[in-house]
């Protein structure tokens, strides 16, 4: 969680974020930002208790000098880059147009949750820093991230698909990859 906090606050605390004369106040509020993501954002609902919501709770009760919005939990809001303020997810939420030639199950259609992970996907990888989806089966994972690798420019990455399910093993990754990435 800590790797985490520096990878996001080495994102974030970018210039055109940060400028050299912005006011303290600004580093701050991209800390807590990233904070809350790093310490809680792997948090997730279980049958009985929703632990993003109570992390929340008490993330606003702890720690008042960075005001979130009072609707909603810390984690329904981003950083506006213009204002410097927080914006519901739901303002970056593109157009969805659907594409009758492309298979249902490739289709991503955009969601609060999909912009929210796609954000922290570009931000990551600009700066050359790993991504890790977790979830459970069926939440969009692959798509998200096949999606994510179809848009890289082709002259500056390389892309090799290695599906893995419940049974792959670290010898059948081994004979996949062939001698040359190993």
């Amino acid at each position: 969680m800590v790797q985490m906090l520096c990878y996001l606050l080495e994102c974030l605390l970018a210039e055109e974020n940060t400028p050299p004369d912005c006011p303290k106040e600004l580093y701050e509020l991209y800390f807590v930002f990233a904070a809350v993501w790093a310490f809680g954002g792997s948090m997730f609902r279980d049958q009985l208790v929703d632990y993003r919501v109570e992390f929340s709770k008490w993330w606003v009760a702890e720690f008042k000098t960075i005001k979130f919005p009072s609707q909603g939990t810390v984690f329904d809001f981003y950083i506006d880059p213009e204002t410097k303020k927080f914006e519901p997810w739901s303002k970056l939420i593109p157009q969805f147009e659907f594409d009758p030639e492309m298979p249902l199950q490739a289709c991503l259609v955009p969601t609060t949750e999909t912009v929210r992970v796609r954000y922290f996907m570009d931000r990551l990888l600009e700066r050359r820093r790993p991504v890790m989806l977790v979830g459970n089966a069926g939440t969009g994972k692959s798509v998200l991230v096949g999606d994510k690798l179809c848009s890289l420019d082709t002259d500056a990455y390389v892309v090799k698909k290695v599906p893995f399910n419940y049974y792959t093993t670290s010898a059948m990754l081994q004979g996949t990859t062939g001698p040359s990435c190993r």
